[in-house]
């Protein structure tokens, strides 16, 4: 290690071998500050390795510490498994080491520092027996103390066959990795099954902020077309056919009466009974209500009411929960139906994650809660709201409902509805990952693609096969953990 002083010790030598005073005091004193720029060179460049060396050892203890923590361990536990590898990568070559690893009051923050006096080489000439070595780590996880996340999925028709049985697949890897084990507080998922309609569930029917009617009967007309008979009819014409019996095929003849044409169109109405329910359906709010999260009050959501002759088909949603098992009931269940109406997916996730009505379930935001949502879409927007004229008489309130119809071709009111979302979702400091699934719309891409945020990224996935690992993707994200320093 020490092979560059060998000229140095041979120039020692010829020194002692030197008899002339003068000389031998001018050699003395030139090689002092020689020999100290040498011992200062070797004593820091072994403190740098240390440092280094002790750098990493750290680094280590708290990638621990938080793997430890992510696992459910306790903060004790955890510096105790930190502990454990600092003295097994450390003790042996700085014995007189120290480190200390402290955590924020929400675990999402761990910091480590470690020290060590290491004894000097040459230096020691100069009264420097001893370097001492700090080093700091910052390391964050991924999550924060509590999680809150909204899975909003298009389950329209085009979503029908291999896709939706793909997102099935992709919202149980998601949700077995994000709540692996029993129910975990700390992780709560909502889920946003969506179409052109929502269905909140009929166990929601009187949560504050959503009106429902009663369920109640009524009499209608129900009308068909037919016509009158002209009565210019002919009578006995032939009708032939082929008979069998045990011997031989006959031909047998047969007579009806015939007419040879049709009268005047009629139409022919009979009352019939029409039970008219709630299965879960609602509607969207005017002017813009339908994009912000707030006057429930003065503008509550709205039913939209079905009946044993027409009803909404769309899977309900589950409001935030710990139990995986309430999600998988109906995320294996999920029914492909219906065309797109993305802003109805993405305002009923951000409901679901406030804690104000008409859903409290969220945690009131602060620093240890991170809230997002991931929005995953198979195409275009392909309805926009329209008001429905039966509304406010039916339901006896002052205020129209709205819903998303097919049929139009100009879905730029609802592309800015979305675009205009998306923002206010962020400005509420709601992070939103975006998955594009298995189209080519560029427009719709850009869209969702600006949509992402807060930490949130885009992913457009083109094959079916790579939902899965794109939903793996998400999750993994939400449970990194990054050194900072």
């Amino acid at each position: 290690m020490f092979e560059f002083l060998l000229p140095f010790c041979t120039l020692f030598k010829e020194f002692h071998k030197k008899t002339i005073g003068n000389i031998s005091l001018l050699f003395a004193i030139s090689t002092i500050p020689l020999i100290g720029t040498i011992g200062i060179a070797l004593d820091f460049g072994s403190s740098y390795r240390a440092s280094s060396k002790m750098q990493n050892a750290l680094d280590n203890a708290i990638l621990i510490t938080a793997a430890a923590l992510k696992d459910g361990k306790t903060k004790n536990e955890a510096k105790q498994d930190a502990a454990k590898f600092m003295a097994q990568h450390a003790s042996a070559d700085y014995p007189n080491y120290t480190h200390n690893i402290t955590l924020t009051q929400n675990n999402t923050k761990i910091t480590g520092t470690a020290s060590a006096n290491l004894d000097t080489i040459l230096l020691g000439v100069f009264g420097i027996k001893q370097l001492q070595v700090n080093v700091k780590s910052d390391a964050v996880l991924g999550t924060a103390a509590n999680l809150e996340i909204a899975l909003v999925l298009d389950t329209t028709a085009s979503m029908h066959g291999d896709k939706i049985v793909a997102l099935q697949n992709a919202t149980k890897h998601f949700v077995n990795e994000m709540i692996p084990g029993t129910p975990n507080s700390n992780v709560k998922i909502a889920l946003v099954p969506f179409n052109r309609h929502i269905n909140i569930g009929e166990n929601n029917r009187y949560e504050e902020g959503i009106f429902v009617p009663n369920d109640f009967q009524t009499t209608e007309n129900e009308c068909r077309v037919e016509y009158e008979i002209n009565n210019q009819c002919t009578e006995q014409i032939a009708k032939t056919w082929f008979c069998e019996n045990t011997s031989a095929s006959n031909v047998c003849h047969s007579y009806e009466t015939v007419c040879t044409g049709e009268g005047n169109q009629i139409n022919v109405c009979t009352p019939r009974n029409k039970n008219v329910f709630w299965t879960g359906c609602v509607a969207f709010r005017p002017n813009q209500l339908n994009i912000v999260d707030d006057k429930y009050s003065e503008y509550p959501v709205q039913a939209v009411m079905d009946s044993n002759y027409g009803r909404c088909i769309a899977s309900p949603i589950v409001r935030l929960t710990d139990n995986k098992e309430e999600i998988f009931n109906i995320s294996d269940n999920l029914v492909a139906e219906g065309t797109t109406y993305i802003p109805g997916g993405l305002v009923w996730g951000w409901r679901l994650l406030s804690d104000a009505k008409p859903f409290s379930d969220g945690a009131p935001k602060s620093a240890s809660v991170q809230k997002s949502i991931v929005l995953m879409s198979d195409g275009a927007n392909e309805s926009k709201i329209l008001p429905r004229s039966d509304s406010a008489t039916q339901f006896n309130i002052n205020q129209e409902i709205y819903s998303p119809i097919d049929g139009s071709t100009n879905f730029t009111d609802t592309n800015n509805d979305t675009a205009a979302l998306c923002q206010n979702i962020k400005d509420d400091d709601v992070r939103i990952d975006t998955i594009s699934f298995d189209f080519n719309d560029q427009d719709a891409i850009n869209m969702l693609k600006a949509c992402a945020g807060n930490g949130g990224t885009h992913y457009h996935v083109s094959k079916i096969e790579d939902l899965v690992p794109t939903f793996d993707a998400i999750s993994s994200s939400f449970g990194s953990i990054r050194l900072t320093e």
